[in-house]
């Protein structure tokens, strides 16, 4: 296993062009995978290599991973994987049960290199561990790219380099002359502003960032009102239930914190024990005592237990939505909140609403594609508007210029960590904008972000319990 450390923009990705060329050259079969389809893709098509998430990557091979895959399809899986090479991109965001099934994958079916690409300081695994962090500290080979190739601009040169130098006093600095203070109401509004002003070539190289849902929600709807008013936007509104996934671990879905009332639960593999089919859904009208009590939709109501959710999924046993009704417009600018791949629509990709019937929608892709989503259309609910993201869709975007929007109110989540993501996005110019820029900075300074192992926990020297792959290329990662 070779491990490649960089921080956001030294070209991670495009320094293993060469090497997948070599390798293709040489006869060898490439897999690149990503915890992202959108990640996915793009580093697929960087590499000119099949691409998939990780997970379906593993759910490819389930049935080899589980120890129930008939010879013949063990063969099948024998002759595809071996002598090949497997590459992830934002490896930092996969965890321990992940990395541990592909790492047993490669070995099991003797692939000869897995190299995983990422950046400790950037967004962790959402799910539990950290395992690319700590195969660093123990010392697993491990190539370091330093130099930032993103930065283009004397500002974006600065500020990387005193981020990469833990700096954060130096970097409000120089983020000082563009940065805006506002009270915390005016943020989203005036953000919005900033980026609506803006050359409509100009916006499409200008991500908006916000720092969290609410922030995000609200910055939205204000660049939305700034360009009805520009008369930017046709046609009559049309108003959609669109559901929000509330972000949990497989962990977090087993506690009662996540069924607040009202939020939909939905029912990603079937749970006999307690009556549920893959794909029910209910709405939650009442959490007490470790049950839900669900709203379905044919008019029943049902109890739910969710401690009771299986441990041993190789995916998410239920998914927790926040209902969200939003106005849209024909030219309004949306990204999708879930996958459909079978028309190749990625969550987190970005397309724009090209015309509104009275029962259905046609969407335009980036890639040029039409899609029309009539009534019932399941991702007619998984769309939201696109003007600002949040930093984690934004991890491995590119943008010539941002405007990051942040409040110092939200204190738990101004990380640093948080931060860098943000700022590393762009190449010339970025603006801040915030309710109390000192305390902002005392906050994100504070708070490093990221999480504790619970090898760290313990307090112990770390040894990680992972099958590393014993066999190597014969490749000089050094060239």
């Amino acid at each position: 296993m070779q491990l490649i450390q960089g921080g956001a923009g030294v070209g991670k990705s495009a320094a293993l062009m060469p090497v997948a060329a070599m390798l293709k050259q040489d006869g060898r079969s490439l897999f690149a995978l990503a915890h992202a389809g959108r990640t996915a893709r793009d580093f697929g098509a960087k590499l000119d290599v099949p691409a998939s998430t990780v997970d379906s990557f593993l759910g490819r091979f389930k049935r080899v991973l589980d120890g129930t895959a008939s010879p013949e399809r063990m063969a099948e899986a024998k002759a595809t994987l071996s002598g090949s090479v497997i590459m992830v991109d934002e490896a930092s965001q996969i965890g321990n049960e992940r990395l541990a099934k592909l790492i047993e994958l490669a070995n099991g079916m003797d692939v000869s290199r897995l190299i995983l690409a990422g950046d400790t300081r950037q967004l962790p695994a959402i799910e539990a561990g950290k395992p690319f962090e700590l195969l660093q500290k123990e010392g697993l080979a491990t190539a370091t790219i330093t130099e930032n190739l993103r930065a283009q601009s004397p500002q974006m040169k600065a500020l990387n380099d005193a981020l990469d130098n833990r700096n954060l006093g130096r970097a409000f600095d120089l983020l000082k002359p563009n940065t805006v203070e506002v009270p915390f109401a005016k943020g989203p509004e005036t953000a919005a502003k900033l980026w609506a002003k803006l050359p409509e070539g100009e916006r499409d190289r200008t991500l908006l960032l916000a720092s969290v849902r609410a922030m995000r929600t609200a910055a939205n709807a204000a660049v939305q009102r700034e360009r009805m008013t520009r008369g930017e936007l046709d046609g009559e509104e049309k108003r959609v239930n669109v559901l929000d996934r509330v972000t949990i671990t497989r962990e977090g879905a087993r506690q009662m914190k996540g069924y607040q009332d009202g939020r939909i639960v939905e029912f990603r593999t079937a749970l006999p024990s307690q009556g549920f089919e893959r794909g029910d859904r209910g709405e939650v009208k009442g959490a007490e005592n470790g049950k839900v009590q669900l709203a379905m939709a044919d008019g029943s109501v049902r109890q739910f237990t969710p401690d009771k959710l299986p441990r041993n999924l190789s995916h998410d046993a239920v998914s927790i939505y926040q209902q969200k009704n939003i106005g849209v417009y024909e030219g309004d600018r949306i990204r999708w909140t879930d996958n459909d791949r079978q028309r190749g629509l990625l969550n987190g990709d970005f397309a724009q609403i090209e015309s509104i019937g009275r029962h259905s929608m046609t969407v335009l892709t980036r890639d040029g594609e039409r899609h029309e989503l009539s009534r019932g259309d399941r991702m007619l609910e998984r769309l939201d508007l696109a003007y600002a993201i949040n930093v984690h869709i934004a991890q491995g975007m590119t943008a010539d210029n941002g405007i990051i929007l942040m409040s110092e109110k939200e204190k738990m989540l101004n990380s640093t960590q948080s931060f860098l993501v943000a700022v590393t996005r762009i190449a010339d110019s970025a603006t801040l904008v915030v309710d109390n820029v000192k305390a902002l900075e005392r906050d994100v300074t504070r708070n490093i972000g990221g999480k504790t192992s619970a090898m760290e926990t313990a307090q112990s020297k770390p040894t990680i319990q992972l099958p590393v792959p014993e066999k190597t290329l014969d490749f000089d990662f050094g060239l």
